[in-house]
């Protein structure tokens, strides 16, 4: 910024005086404004999938009698964690949801977790 004052300082009276910090401001804002961007759309589009995931998990784990403990992102993967009691549910519905529901099934891991309960009563 200091180097910019002093030219600007020198070309007082000269076209160029408005016009280059212009275009510095210009390609500033380009260079700042294009990866904050990118990164918006990136977090906008992981805030969908993830919330599309997780409205057609819900639907699919109570049909199932299981519940839905997390849907997550982590780099491109979408991670799906749900759990209930045995046997384990048929996946086919959950998949065939997610795929209607425009989510890529090569980056769904779907993790199911077993819950079996033992109560041990006295007589």
């Amino acid at each position: 910024l200091y180097s910019l004052r002093n030219q600007a300082a020198r070309d007082v009276g000269s076209r160029a005086s408005v016009g280059r910090p212009v275009v510095i401001l210009a390609v500033m804002l380009v260079l700042i404004g294009t990866p904050l961007t990118l990164t918006s759309v990136d977090v906008a589009s992981r805030a969908i999938q993830i919330s599309t995931a997780q409205r057609v998990t819900d639907e699919w784990a109570q049909s199932v009698g299981w519940d839905v403990t997390g849907v997550t992102t982590r780099g491109g993967e979408l991670l799906i964690r749900v759990e209930g009691p045995l046997p384990r549910p048929d996946t086919t519905g959950l998949s065939g949801g997610l795929a209607a529901a425009g989510i890529d099934l090569d980056v769904v891991t779907v993790r199911l977790d077993p819950i079996y309960t033992e109560e041990f009563s006295t007589p």
